[in-house]
């Protein structure tokens, strides 16, 4: 019965630091395969104050990354809304497939166009303050098919979170003309928005209660485990007298004798360990 007590006590002590132990565990909010894109999550987070870090899961030859932030519900919102504010993670174009009914040549320049694509949006995501960055290329008509075909052309959409952005539509205009051939700056057009990211969840509130429950908890934890020792130290030295006062009644005065002068101590212990 003592040693299920004691048993059952460490179980809720364990429960409870469990408890205590889960308000301050690590969620996950985004897995990518990039890590490029995972550095550029993590730099959001960490820059708004948030405690996140990357973790690489690997799946055979595959690599992908974890983004994982510290906290409660409170931290998980709060990067969720800040990664949707900066439009991360970046879409991705699909790549293209080949096809019997698409020849190589056009599978070529869809592949091309999807990399200029991708460099673009890159490049410009690269600009401080900036947040959200949408590229459309269009390719030029084939003249073979048209005896007026139209030419190359861009949109391009640029969110940004300052109030003043170190770029303007021409220099944005004549950067992507330069990247795509046969396009010219004066077929790009281009949309400049401010877009600051929303006011996040109070997280301080949050984190400070947990602080004072983690303090609480590993306090009223501490006691109950001085209180589990003390009470089963104790449950034990009274047994260990009650069965020493229940062996010294029954001796006669020889061996009483005996006793006090320590003689049978082995004896006695070997009669107990009989009558057990």
């Amino acid at each position: 019965m003592k040693q299920f007590s004691v048993r059952s006590l460490a179980v809720l002590l364990l429960m409870l630091g469990l408890a205590f132990l889960s308000g301050c565990s690590e969620q996950k909010v985004q897995t990518v395969k990039e890590e490029t894109e995972a550095n550029r999550i993590l730099d959001v987070l960490l820059a708004s104050g948030l405690s996140a870090s990357k973790r690489e899961v690997a799946n055979g030859d595959e690599r992908s990354y974890e983004i994982v932030v510290a906290g409660g519900e409170d931290e998980f919102k709060a990067a969720i809304q800040l990664m949707d504010d900066h439009c991360l993670p970046q879409p991705v174009p699909p790549p293209v497939e080949s096809s019997g009914l698409v020849s190589s040549l056009e599978v070529e320049k869809a592949r091309e166009l999807r990399r200029i694509k991708i460099n673009i949006e890159s490049q410009l995501r690269n600009f401080p303050g900036v947040t959200c960055v949408d590229v459309n290329l269009v390719q030029p008509e084939d003249k073979s098919l048209s005896l007026d075909p139209y030419p190359a052309s861009a949109t391009v959409l640029v969110k940004h979170k300052s109030e003043k952005f170190g770029l303007n539509v021409d220099q944005i205009g004549r950067m992507v003309a330069g990247g795509v051939p046969g396009l010219k700056p004066d077929k790009v057009f281009v949309t400049l928005t401010k877009s600051p990211p929303r006011p996040l969840p109070d997280i301080d509130r949050g984190r400070n209660l947990r602080r004072i429950l983690w303090v609480v908890g590993i306090g009223f934890t501490t006691i109950l485990l001085f209180v589990a020792l003390a009470w089963a130290i104790r449950k034990r030295t009274a047994g260990d007298e009650l069965y020493d006062s229940s062996r010294v009644e029954g001796l006669t005065e020889e061996e009483l004798s005996e006793l006090e002068s320590g003689n049978v101590s082995e004896q006695i212990e070997g009669e107990a360990q009989e009558n057990d």
